[in-house]
């Protein structure tokens, strides 16, 4: 989707210069910076010079490294939950006490 606001901001890749449709940011450099250090990293690994595949590979990686994130997130987020249940039963607990305190009177 085009914006009207949007201007053109070039990134450096593997030596290769991107011009993408948006606004220059710091985030905008993290993310081409995160991409070039996986290409060069594979790169450097399996010694390929077809930038194409080390591209892919670079992708795989990076979707690996996202749907292992995601995973540990939703980890995280059930034992969030289920943390807020056990705290939850206890605060009720503890908030009933005085009723059943009163109710015996």
């Amino acid at each position: 989707m085009e914006n009207s606001g949007d201007t053109v901001a070039k990134v450096k890749i593997f030596d290769q210069i991107y011009a993408v449709r948006g606004e220059a940011s710091d985030h905008l450099e993290r993310l081409a910076q995160y991409v070039d250090d996986k290409m060069r990293k594979i790169s450097d690994e399996i010694r390929v010079v077809d930038t194409q595949k080390v591209a892919v590979l670079a992708a795989l990686n990076i979707a690996d490294d996202y749907y292992r994130l995601q995973a540990e997130f939703a980890d995280l987020v059930r034992c969030v939950e289920e943390k807020n249940r056990q705290l939850q039963s206890k605060l009720d607990q503890v908030m009933a006490e005085p009723i059943a305190r009163q109710q015996t009177k």
